[in-house]
């Protein structure tokens, strides 16, 4: 039937979807566009079904083949530091803070491997994310366990009880002063 509209049809509207085109290598650095603070992500080409990424207009997203850079990304744009940077400009709502868009983006520099505050950066997040993911693997505590179970709680839950767990890993200050430091340079 030459009438019938499909779910893809119907989300694709004006061809933005379709049209997309991210290169399949490297690494893709994913951020939401909405909230109160920041929070980033980066898959590798190899964890990406590409037949089924949709990154809508409430995901901002940058391509590198070059996974420091997407580290130093990740890092800074999960930092309070960021999140703290941004809020003056962000619109309030019953709420509080939202509508992050790019902002971030405006107040990162570019990532420059020879600078020694940007491997900094790249060194702690990196850390982190190593005791963090220990953490997971590691866990007996329920409460954890939650976290990581797709079939359990909000988005919002888990992003409140993660930022949580981050600030008491023994690297966490560590990241905070290279976060700062790399934004105040």
């Amino acid at each position: 039937n030459g009438n019938l509209i499909t779910l893809w049809t119907w989300i694709d509207t004006r061809s933005k979807l379709s049209n997309q085109s991210l290169p399949q290598t490297g690494y893709i650095v994913c951020s939401g566009t909405g909230g109160e603070y920041v929070c980033a992500h980066y898959l590798s080409h190899n964890e990406v079904d590409f037949d089924r990424l949709i990154l809508d207009q409430t995901v901002n997203y940058y391509h590198t083949n070059d996974e420091d850079e997407a580290k130093y990304l990740v890092g800074l744009l999960n930092s309070a530091s960021i999140s703290n940077a941004i809020r003056g400009f962000q619109a309030e709502g019953n709420y509080g803070a939202r509508h992050i868009h790019s902002l971030p983006y405006r107040l990162i520099e570019p990532f420059d491997s020879s600078k020694a505050e940007h491997q900094s950066v790249v060194a702690k997040t990196n850390l982190l994310m190593n005791e963090l993911n220990n953490l997971f693997a590691n866990s007996t505590d329920p409460n954890i366990l939650r976290l990581i179970n797709p079939n359990e709680s909000s988005i919002a839950f888990k992003r409140r009880k993660c930022r949580e767990l981050i600030t008491n890993l023994p690297s966490f200050e560590s990241y905070v002063i290279a976060c700062d430091e790399s934004l105040n340079s």
